[in-house]
């Protein structure tokens, strides 16, 4: 059965009824918003208007709700109005969402708690039945892969972190693309000055910008409707670091409790604000089956440099994904990111932090001398084995230097990065970072490529490790995952660079072999295209001492090859 491994299953509601009231209060059936299947939401009407509707210590609005094998949820409602694209519409008002897991009968109760006292009304009965829509993202037993619907969900895809100018069209156009081209994750941040709810320019601290929470609403849609799961990242260290008198609502400058972004971490007062904000965003968005995970931080030891407090850090790591996971009911994963790939240990071993990242760029004054697809595998496989956690490099891409803008180097850093992150260990494909390149260079037809190449990869069954491909020839680097039906490899002329593509520098083809360690036998190769995603030779080879030496033909860029075993 769909979702059955996972424990839970993607419902589409049968039945409910439309009104239910007691005392003062009273809960009405709505449709859900375009785009949605399955989720219920219901309108609260409380009877009273509040000082900061924003503020649980003002007005809490809690729905608890009863699945059919008995397990409780308590469900957070949450403050709203409609918005078009150019403007308001319709009135504010008070919104409960819930994606039901279980097939059966659902009973249920609103709570609504405010200075007059508490009050509540029984939800009308409703039922569930299970659908083939995507279900909720979890970890498999091993703690090295993401899980859905019984099978691995091997993330494949780039950021798409911000888009400024008509943001909701930009999304559309953007997730259309991905879709097409076998792309199933993006990582979208929510700034101070993108789409987080808390913005200086609107409202005070502790009241959101109700227009960027519906654009949220429509993002979230939108990669759900394309199929795309999404990492959402709550916060950017520029708005806690040099922009902090510019950006953040947190700031004294703007009447917040911080002096300092670094207060940010320390301050009770600016910790009980990012709290409310999460449970807001918990009660708003937590429905949403294609949530991969919050994410607290883009870098957060960005703010401070080689200079990183871990002894303030990490007491708020773990304060604050502890406050999610008691909070979210549909317990999404937490994760957070650091600009340092070597930090920070301590987070990442929280019990709280369900998976590790890693961003992977040169530094400029490492210019042509670092091996992007080395540095990936440094921190894929290793990784997983240090913190016994799915790890996941959420950015990568060749460094920017003076001079040059990301479209002159034709994506071969996309490119290289995809190919080698692909079977470096890690859970997913490391996600690129310059999507606006990505757009601008019409660059999807490479998540193409790889994604017909890893469609069929039995990733939960096979066991993969990392397998010994030495080349003959110091011109080669090669990489390779073995599992027990196929083993996957990558081989590159180690010339065909991001670097030399900048600088001009002609690039020799190179031909050679690569011997991988192997029992002898019988294998059935594949040599692949890794630009057209398809298969151009088949071969059968036998294994002998030292092992399976798979013939290189002249390369100037790469190709890769999938061996099974006979």
């Amino acid at each position: 059965m769909r979702g059955w491994w996972l424990g839970v299953l993607s419902l589409a509601v049968v039945c409910w009824a439309r009104l239910a009231s007691a005392g003062g209060i009273s809960v009405v059936a709505e449709p859900p918003h375009a785009g949605q299947s399955g989720v219920l939401q219901w309108r609260v009407e409380t009877g009273a208007v509040y000082q900061n509707p924003f503020d649980p210590d003002d007005v809490q609005v809690t729905a608890h709700i009863v699945a059919p094998s008995g397990k409780h949820s308590a469900v957070s409602g949450f403050y709203t109005k409609d918005y078009e694209p150019l403007g308001p519409k319709g009135e504010s008002r008070w919104l409960v969402r819930f994606m039901p897991v279980e097939a059966g009968a659902y009973t249920g109760t609103v709570h609504v708690q405010d200075h007059a006292g508490e009050q509540s009304v029984a939800l009308p009965a409703f039922a569930a039945k299970a659908s083939k829509d995507d279900g909720f993202i979890r970890i498999d037993k091993d703690n090295r892969y993401f899980v859905r619907d019984g099978g691995v969900f091997f993330p494949l895809g780039h950021n798409a972190a911000w888009f400024l100018t008509k943001p909701v069209t930009s999304y559309e156009t953007c997730f259309t693309r991905m879709e097409q081209a076998g792309e199933n994750t993006v990582r979208v941040w929510t700034a101070d000055w993108s789409l987080g709810p808390e913005s200086r320019w609107k409202n005070p601290l502790g009241r959101y910008d109700l227009q960027r929470a519906w654009e949220l609403d429509q993002v979230l849609d939108e990669a759900e409707a394309h199929h795309l799961a999404v990492i959402l990242t709550m916060l950017v260290p520029g708005d806690y670091a040099e922009d902090f008198d510019k950006n953040s609502p947190y700031s004294a400058k703007f009447g917040g409790p911080c002096a300092t972004g670094q207060e940010f971490f320390t301050n009770p007062a600016a910790r009980q604000f990012f709290q409310r904000r999460l449970r807001y965003t918990i009660a708003r968005y937590a429905h949403h089956r294609n949530l991969l995970a919050w994410e607290l931080w883009n870098e957060v030891d960005g703010i401070w440099g080689k200079n990183y407090p871990a002894n303030i850090v990490v007491p708020w790591h773990q304060e604050m994904s502890r406050y999610i996971k008691q909070l979210d009911p549909y317990s999404h994963l937490v994760t957070t990111s650091f600009a340092y790939r070597q930090r920070d240990a301590e987070v990442w071993k929280l019990p709280d932090i369900d998976f590790t990242q890693s961003h992977i760029y040169s530094a400029p004054e490492e210019y042509g001398t670092i091996h992007l697809p080395t540095r990936l595998a440094e921190y894929s496989w290793p990784k997983w084995r240090e913190f016994g956690k799915p790890t996941l490099v959420s950015e990568f891409g060749g460094h920017p230097r003076t001079g040059w803008t990301n479209a002159e180097d034709g994506g071969v850093a996309l490119h290289n990065g995809l190919w080698s992150g692909a079977l470096a260990g890690a859970a997913g494909v490391p996600l690129y970072w310059w999507w606006d390149y990505v757009e601008k260079a019409n660059l999807y037809g490479q998540f193409a490529a790889v994604s017909a190449y890893i469609k069929d990869v039995p990733w939960a069954t096979d066991d993969f490790l990392p397998v010994k491909a030495a080349t003959s020839s110091k011109d080669l680097w090669a990489i390779g995952l073995g599992g027990k039906t196929v083993t996957l490899v990558w081989v590159q002329n180690r010339n065909n660079t991001f670097y030399n593509t900048l600088d001009k520098v002609p690039v020799a083809p190179v031909a050679g072999s690569v011997t991988l360690a192997a029992p002898k036998g019988t294998y059935r190769v594949e040599q692949w295209d890794t630009y057209q995603g398809k298969v151009v030779a088949r071969q059968e080879i036998q294994a002998t001492e030292p092992g399976l030496l798979l013939a290189v033909p002249p390369i100037a860029t790469d190709l890769a090859y999938k061996v099974y075993r006979k």
